[in-house]
């Protein structure tokens, strides 16, 4: 058991008067230190962001200096230092051991603090066998105060521990008429005096080591100011893109964006800030540098972010996150964020600048991005899937689309037959729109939230608004012939079956409507009326009940869009040939 720990124990903390005071015993490579001060972050929505910081001062008698704060979670490859002609510059990562004092100033809960405490003074005091003398306190009699090993703990053991009695303090040294004596401390029952100290401070010397990269230019720049550049990848930053549209009830609507910035990494100080839409490439994003000193080489706090920011969630959990679904975090106070979110399909990095910003570490912030225009059209969907062939209920990929449950989700997933009304935007901006949540506003009635997938400069995408209640859509199927034994493939014989599909939709809508429908099924599409678009392509697994059936089947696709006018029914068929075991 440590010093620190028997004395902790038995010293209150209503014992201590003052906070800590604490004085840096300057270690010999003090005047060579080397300030850093942290530029540029740019920040990524994957929970990594590339921070550029300036390193400045002057460089000591062999040309060497110091950069303190070395990052404990750099990723390998990404740590590089650069002179202002942008030439590599060599460091070196090291523990230097330093010294530094800790004081404590504490009422005194003894009477051997009290005679610590007035050492020096002539008081009145009263001896147990002696009785009531004046004397001067000259000492009392201890051992040196023994040193705290703080190890790499420093500023843990500067706020938290508590500096124990030196060693001794059983006698004390007072001088009587001219003669010192040297009695028990237990002998003196109290003492008296106009000046009286009741408070005393105690100091020990603390010992540590401390992370430091050294900077060794060489005698050429010996006493010489130095200017240079440290970069490096880090986990612990991310920026979570959002967006507010109105005006979708005409023909231009106004969106902004603004980014949710989380800062878990480190203090920016008029720093510039960089936020990039897309998600970079890291092939050791979870490689740890050696220039960060650590034990090992260990997975990084970038898993952990990565967790947060809920690179762990499929598409299902994103829709059952808005009922209760959250994914376990080691960062409480970190926000549990879908994977769509971070991306959503392939996309070129695009950096907004954003300016100077000051954000404390662990602090988030939400910063404007742009506001721009985006052309409108309404549509109406209707997004089919049958179900796998051979079961007797179709499939749903959220339970709660399952016919008797509440509804569903938007048709960014795969839903239940219905009819959704949503918003085609068009990018005719000067920057791609990355994927985030959208706010769809009609001044300060919200009219839905939904996801904003990636947009390039130009495209289109749809946003989903809510499902129509005056644009209707069913789905039937019928058999028309089946064939026994008509294929034989891998010694089995299959059936073939041909079928009709039918799709009816109904516009009770005072206006003509734009309605898009697509069908997704197995088996192999012969013709689709109303000039309906077909794809072939190879089998799904999803279509089907085994892995014989998809062998053997097609997978197709059947788009329609056209105008439906107010009260216009619709008939759109499908014919198509199924194979079954």
């Amino acid at each position: 058991m440590s010093v620190l720990s028997r004395v902790g124990r038995r010293l209150s903390p209503a014992s201590v008067l003052l906070a800590a005071l604490i004085t840096s015993a300057m270690p010999a490579w003090a005047d060579s230190v080397l300030s850093l001060r942290t530029e540029r972050a740019v920040v990524f929505k994957d929970g990594h962001a590339l921070l550029v910081k300036s390193v400045t001062g002057k460089l000591d008698g062999t040309g060497t200096g110091f950069i303190e704060n070395v990052p404990d979670s750099a990723v390998l490859g990404t740590f590089w230092a650069m002179s202002a002609d942008g030439k590599t510059v060599g460091l070196r990562a090291e523990y230097a051991e330093r010294e530094t004092t800790l004081e404590q100033k504490t009422t005194c809960l003894s009477m051997a603090d009290l005679l610590r405490a007035n050492i020096g003074k002539s008081l009145t005091l009263m001896l147990a066998n002696s009785g009531r003398v004046d004397a001067k306190i000259v000492e009392v009699l201890e051992g040196a105060q023994p040193a705290i090993d703080a190890g790499d703990n420093l500023r843990g053991v500067l706020t938290s521990a508590v500096v124990p009695p030196p060693p001794g303090g059983q006698y004390v040294v007072l001088e009587l008429d001219g003669v010192r004596r040297v009695i028990p401390v237990g002998e003196v029952q109290h003492l008296s005096g106009p000046a009286i100290e009741t408070t005393i401070t105690r100091s020990a010397k603390v010992k540590s080591r401390a992370k430091r990269l050294v900077v060794d230019l060489g005698r050429d720049a010996a006493e010489k100011d130095v200017s240079l550049r440290v970069m490096y990848f880090s986990p612990g930053m991310s920026w979570i893109p959002t967006y507010r549209v109105e005006g979708v009830d005409t023909s231009e609507a106004t969106m902004w964006l603004q980014g949710e910035v989380v800062n878990d990494i480190e203090d920016l100080n008029g720093a510039k800030l960089d936020l990039v839409a897309g998600v970079p490439n890291f092939r050791f994003g979870d490689v740890v540098s050696p220039l960060s000193l650590e034990a090992t080489i260990r997975e990084s706090m970038g898993r952990r972010d990565q967790a947060f920011l809920g690179q762990q969630l499929s598409n299902a959990a994103f829709r059952d996150a808005r009922g209760a679904v959250r994914a376990e975090s080691s960062e409480p106070t970190a926000p549990v964020v879908p994977g769509e979110l971070i991306a959503t399909g392939e996309q070129d990095l695009h950096v907004y600048s954003l300016g100077e910003v000051t954000l404390k570490k662990g602090a988030r912030a939400s910063v404007p991005v742009w506001n721009a225009k985006a052309g409108v059209r309404h549509v109406y969907t209707l997004d089919l899937k049958l179900g796998k062939v051979g079961r007797a209920e179709p499939q749903y990929a959220n339970p709660s689309d399952r016919p008797g449950t509440p509804a569903g989700d938007s048709p960014l997933g795969l839903l239940r037959n219905r009819v959704w009304h949503q918003v085609e935007l068009t990018n005719a901006g000067a920057s791609p729109w990355t994927t985030g949540p959208a706010l769809v506003m009609n001044g300060t009635m919200p009219i839905s939230q939904d996801l904003l997938t990636y947009t390039s400069k130009g495209a289109k995408c749809r946003l989903p608004l809510t499902v129509s209640a005056d644009i209707a859509g069913t789905f039937k199927e019928t058999e028309l012939e089946r064939q026994a034994n008509a294929l034989n493939w891998n010694g089995y014989q299959f059936a073939k079956v041909s079928k009709k599909g039918t799709v009816t939709l109904v516009n009770r809508r005072n206006e003509a409507s734009r309605v898009c429908v697509s069908l997704s099924m197995g088996g192999r599409v012969k013709s689709a009326g109303a000039e309906g678009a077909v794809i072939v392509d190879a089998g799904r697994g999803e279509d089907f009940e085994d892995s014989y059936n998809t062998n053997v089947n097609n997978h197709s696709d059947v788009q329609w869009e056209m105008d439906l006018k107010p009260g216009e029914t619709r008939t759109l068929e499908v014919e198509y040939d199924v194979f079954l075991r």
